[in-house]
């Protein structure tokens, strides 16, 4: 079987398929009973798994794996895989959506509110975080 560009081959439920390499998958090491839920692309974090989370599939709840060492992080109500720095990362309440912050003691990291928390990103090699009027910039 040959992919398209952009996807790569993976063992989904015992069947081959050509799937996005940044997409979750479902997991497959535990054969657990379905689980009706109600609305269809919901999502929860797994209390027993951090790097797992649930997602509502044909209005059942399905098992699924954070890509890498990335962890399932619940915050507002919205679920995501994230970098486990970020999910350890104290959690700061913020009042502007989409407002931006250097990070003070590490020049190359800033923030972006986001459902009311900060959460940080990093600037692209070896660039760095600078306030400009109302916003930062990596330069």
């Amino acid at each position: 079987m040959a992919c398209d560009s952009g996807t790569e081959c993976r063992m989904s439920n015992n069947k081959v398929i050509c799937a996005d390499p940044n997409a979750p998958v479902e997991s497959e090491t535990i054969s657990e009973p379905k689980i009706a839920c109600d609305t269809n692309n919901s999502t929860m974090c797994d209390d027993s798994d951090a790097s797992a989370f649930y997602m509502c599939t044909d209005k059942f709840w399905t098992k699924m794996q954070c890509d890498g060492e990335n962890v399932c992080m619940a915050r507002n109500g919205k679920t995501a895989c994230v970098d486990k720095a970020t999910a350890d990362a104290p959690v700061q309440p913020c009042t502007v959506e989409k407002a931006t912050q250097c990070v003070p003691d590490n020049r190359n990291r800033f923030q972006i509110c986001i459902d009311n928390y900060w959460t940080n990103s990093t600037c692209a090699d070896d660039s760095y975080c600078l306030l400009r009027g109302d916003s930062t910039v990596c330069v």
